[in-house]
């Protein structure tokens, strides 16, 4: 890690700290305004015409994340250093006052600063289950953020899957075969389901009586994965331990947050998922590019 003092934000070239981190508690800090929920946020650059990214778009950016350590400044995360574009989705909000708040606020073009409770961060957004001993307990993160693109979810990846095909042919050739090859399954076992506006074909096969699955709760599962040929990739019933997820928050693959939603406490479905809502043109292994897979999931609860 890099310990810091004092450097500038460059607009067109790079973000990077205007000042350092504080430990200032509630009550402001200096330079910057507060939205009503708490958030502390500071521009250097603002388009106020420019787009602004909503949920579920990508936005690629250069980040530059500070915490203290031992009443340093510490950067943590510096986008710079690594090769590829820094892209993320742009989520839900988990609590008032959180980066994805921050991020919305910011259009195509814009450079700001973000000072978020490093506790709230690593805690709640993060989630990383205890703080790490490399943060001081009680500090402010500082998160600057310049916005180099934004797409939608279907424009970033068809921009990541033309690039991925331009580097390996063999790519476009499977992209081609999972149709027929889902059309040659569906005939074969006789499904005839439409599918969802998604994509997602949905197979009840018994009805739940409980609590209905929905975005933000902890849900559940037992489930058993297996490809169009019948391969199994993966299962929690082998395992003996249901997966435990919360539901709608990006954690699974969009198949499983779409499917599980459309399901109550106590029910049985199958879900044939398309490889657009699952992996892609990623290598999982077993699981191959554009590979559909097919799920047999039962949700055991909904919990909080």
């Amino acid at each position: 890690m890099k310990t810091i003092t004092r450097i500038t934000l460059i607009a067109g070239a790079a973000v990077a700290l205007l000042f350092s981190t504080s430990c200032a508690k509630k009550g402001g800090l200096s330079g910057f305004d507060q939205t009503e929920s708490g958030l502390y946020y500071k521009f250097h650059v603002q388009n106020p015409d420019a787009r602004k990214p909503i949920e579920n778009d990508f936005i690629t950016c250069i980040g530059i994340f500070t915490v203290k350590h031992n009443g340093q400044d510490t950067v943590f995360f510096d986008s710079r250093q690594n090769p590829n574009p820094y892209a993320f989705p742009i989520m839900p909000s988990s609590h008032k006052g959180d980066i994805f708040e921050g991020l919305k606020l910011m259009g195509l073009g814009d450079s700001a600063s973000f000072a978020i409770p490093a506790d709230s961060l690593f805690l709640r957004t993060f989630q990383t289950g205890a703080l790490p001993e490399w943060v001081d307990s009680g500090c402010m993160a500082i998160l600057d953020f310049k916005i180099l693109k934004i797409q939608s979810r279907e424009e970033f990846e068809a921009e990541m899957m033309a690039q991925a095909e331009a580097a390996n042919p063999e790519l476009a050739a499977a992209r081609e075969n999972e149709g027929p090859a889902m059309e040659a399954y569906l005939k074969d076992k006789k499904i005839t389901t439409a599918p969802q506006a998604s994509g997602l074909i949905y197979i009840e096969r018994t009805a739940g009586k409980g609590a209905q699955a929905m975005a933000g709760k902890k849900v559940q599962v037992h489930y058993t994965g297996t490809l169009l040929d019948g391969t199994k990739f993966d299962s929690s019933v082998d395992r003996g331990q249901p997966f435990e997820f919360v539901l709608g928050q990006g954690q699974v693959i969009p198949g499983w947050d779409e499917g599980i939603a459309l399901m109550r406490e106590g029910g049985k479905a199958q879900f044939i998922i398309p490889s657009k809502l699952g992996y892609g043109n990623r290598d999982m292994g077993t699981i191959k590019p554009y590979s559909t897979l097919v799920f047999d999931v039962e949700l055991i609860k909904v919990g909080e």
